[in-house]
């Protein structure tokens, strides 16, 4: 038979009253324990990152006495709709793939500017629209009479191109295998020049200030062939896997900034570019 341990360890009856306030107290530190690591858990699932592309129209960085900061309409309007719903968070300029990768894979990651499309349309959190664009592909104004015009006519021609952006996944889409990759806009130029390249995707808006930063007359670039399928409007996104309650207060407070006319007074003179 046997021997009975499961009395070893057990409390005596006569003794166990004394064991209570004990008992009651241990239980309510564990009571307190949790209730910090679900506070805890919660403020760390609300914390915000903000991702923009280098944009000279939304997202340059302008070196202050300060320090450095990103300015442009966008991210005026990311800061305003982000003060609004009593959140805050440092605007970071990262490259478009880097971007892409932390929307695909991180919680509460804020972004733009994202064009929408059916392809995108439900891999993120879509909180407002920044405002409507018209992609083209440009070229040098001197080789203008000698550029298609027709973007079948385009497959012999080099166009740079951004991985994982909304014009790259476009041509690929329509079998385009003529792509020269580059990691940012600050040599296509030079890229152009020398007939490394023949075109430059570029929205409307963005070009007029790229050209308005060069020693150039302002038919250097011409617009040759317009993108209609994909010219459709730039978006504030944020990652599927983000916190609903965060991504519905900043959808939300979007709408309030677009019916109070801050939006407006912040996008207004570049809307529909």
């Amino acid at each position: 038979m046997l021997p009975a341990l499961a009395h070893s360890h057990s409390i005596p009856f006569e003794n166990r009253a004394q064991w209570h306030p004990v008992l009651s107290t241990m239980k309510m530190l564990v009571q307190i324990v949790l209730l910090f690591l679900a506070t805890a858990s919660l403020t760390s699932a609300a914390e915000l990152r903000v991702y923009a592309e280098k944009n000279a129209v939304d997202s340059r960085t302008v070196v202050t006495n300060e320090g450095t900061r990103i300015e442009g309409y966008a991210s005026d309007l990311v800061r305003t709709l982000l003060a609004e719903a009593g959140h805050t968070a440092d605007i970071r300029v990262v490259p478009w793939p880097r971007l892409m990768i932390s929307l695909e894979s991180e919680p509460n990651v804020l972004a733009f500017n994202m064009t929408r499309t059916p392809d995108r349309e439900e891999r993120f959190y879509w909180i407002g629209e920044i405002r409507p664009v018209t992609f083209q592909l440009w070229g040098l104004g001197e080789r203008a009479h000698e550029l298609p015009t027709v973007l079948e006519d385009v497959r012999d021609y080099r166009i740079s191109a951004f991985r994982d952006d909304v014009v790259e996944q476009y041509l690929l889409s329509k079998g385009f295998t003529n792509l020269v990759y580059v990691s940012d806009t600050s040599d296509v130029w030079g890229m152009l020049e020398r007939r490394r390249i023949d075109f430059i995707p570029y929205i409307r808006s963005g070009m007029e200030e790229f050209m308005s930063r060069l020693d150039y007359a302002g038919d250097a670039l011409v617009p040759v062939i317009e993108l209609e399928e994909i010219s459709t409007a730039h978006y504030l996104v944020m990652s599927k896997s983000s916190d609903p309650e965060l991504v519905g207060l900043l959808q939300a407070t979007f709408q309030r900034l677009v019916e109070n006319g801050a939006y407006e007074r912040l996008l207004g003179d570049t809307a529909g570019r």
